[in-house]
């Protein structure tokens, strides 16, 4: 019985993804999202990609300012560092460019508790400076408002219990941040 219910159901890889081979699959999971610029599918059919296995491809462009190693994963260069392919590097005059500024846009999510819908107009705003954003439509909002290194984030929205946290900006902090908001009953 087990052998029959193997071979009806077809391996669908640790992800779900039926068609990506595992090797893709790796290579997408060490990417950080907020690293990709722009992601390009070509299906077996696309003959616009002139490239030697160009089919079947997936194709990743990274934002400025950030490099991918096989094995590390995609990561924000150090503030000097630029890669030949930038197409903002570090200004000799001491202007910010874009590899100073990418780490910055550290994303933060807010849902609320009880049924996981995004908060659209949440307040999320720095204790010292008093600088804040709202959350779009998606319950979403980019901390570039905030200083590097740590500060303490004060979310709030009317209906729903104030929150407090700390939040580091810096290269090596770049992961989304999802918070729950819970109801006021």
């Amino acid at each position: 019985m087990q052998r029959q219910a193997a071979r009806a159901t077809p391996h669908i890889g640790p992800t779900g993804m039926a068609t990506v081979n595992l090797t893709i699959q790796s290579v997408m999971a060490s990417i950080h999202p907020e690293h990709i610029a722009e992601v390009t599918f070509a299906d077996c059919n696309d003959t616009t990609v002139d490239a030697v296995k160009g089919s079947s491809a997936i194709f990743v462009a990274l934002k400025p300012g950030v490099a991918f190693e096989p094995g590390i994963g995609s990561y924000v260069l150090d503030a000097g560092a630029s890669l030949s392919n930038d197409v903002n590097p570090p200004r000799e005059d001491g202007a910010v460019s874009a590899v100073d500024v990418a780490f910055r846009s550290r994303v933060l999510g807010v849902f609320d508790e009880a049924t996981g819908d995004p908060i659209a107009g949440a307040e999320v705003a720095d204790s010292t400076s008093g600088t804040f954003a709202l959350t779009t439509s998606t319950g979403t909002v980019s901390l570039v408002f905030l200083p590097t290194g740590v500060s303490t984030v004060r979310i709030r929205k009317t209906g729903y219990a104030e929150l407090r946290l700390p939040i580091t900006i810096s290269p090596r902090d770049t992961m989304p941040v999802t918070l729950l908001l819970t109801p006021i009953k």
